[in-house]
Protein backbone atom coordinates (compact mmCIF):
# COMPACT_ATOMS: atom_id res chain seq x y z
CA UNK A 1 0.00 0.00 0.00
CA UNK A 2 1.22 3.32 -0.54
CA UNK A 3 0.01 6.52 0.29
CA UNK A 4 0.45 10.10 -0.96
CA UNK A 5 0.95 13.12 0.58
CA UNK A 6 -0.83 16.83 -0.48
CA UNK A 7 -0.66 20.45 0.56
CA UNK A 8 -3.53 21.33 2.90
CA UNK A 9 -6.05 23.31 0.42
CA UNK A 10 -8.18 24.64 2.99
CA UNK A 11 -6.51 28.03 3.78
CA UNK A 12 -8.03 27.94 7.17
CA UNK A 13 -6.96 24.46 8.40
CA UNK A 14 -3.25 24.93 6.78
CA UNK A 15 -1.53 26.66 9.64
CA UNK A 16 -2.43 23.78 11.80
CA UNK A 17 -2.55 20.78 9.69
CA UNK A 18 -0.33 21.87 6.22
CA UNK A 19 -0.37 18.72 4.62
CA UNK A 20 -2.79 15.73 4.46
CA UNK A 21 -1.99 12.44 3.89
CA UNK A 22 -4.76 10.42 1.04
CA UNK A 23 -5.03 6.99 2.80
CA UNK A 24 -8.20 5.25 0.64
CA UNK A 25 -7.97 2.76 -1.34
CA UNK A 26 -7.40 2.34 -5.25
CA UNK A 27 -10.42 -0.28 -4.90
CA UNK A 28 -12.61 2.61 -4.01
CA UNK A 29 -11.49 5.17 -6.89
CA UNK A 30 -14.82 5.11 -8.02
CA UNK A 31 -16.26 7.48 -5.67
CA UNK A 32 -15.76 11.35 -6.00
CA UNK A 33 -13.95 11.67 -2.54
CA UNK A 34 -11.11 10.80 -0.78
CA UNK A 35 -10.29 9.70 2.86
CA UNK A 36 -7.55 11.98 4.03
CA UNK A 37 -5.72 12.15 7.50
CA UNK A 38 -4.80 15.77 8.21
CA UNK A 39 -0.82 15.80 9.59
CA UNK A 40 -0.50 18.30 12.79
CA UNK A 41 2.72 20.73 13.50
CA UNK A 42 4.14 19.55 16.84
CA UNK A 43 3.73 22.24 19.56
CA UNK A 44 6.03 24.60 19.81
CA UNK A 45 6.69 24.16 23.63
CA UNK A 46 6.76 20.21 24.94
CA UNK A 47 6.11 18.52 28.35
CA UNK A 48 8.04 15.76 29.53
CA UNK A 49 5.66 13.48 27.91
CA UNK A 50 6.53 14.55 24.43
CA UNK A 51 9.96 13.11 25.03
CA UNK A 52 9.08 9.75 25.57
CA UNK A 53 7.55 9.92 22.17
Amino acid sequence: MQFDVYANPSPRMRDVYPYVVDVQSDLLSALATRMVVPLAVPPKTCHADCARS
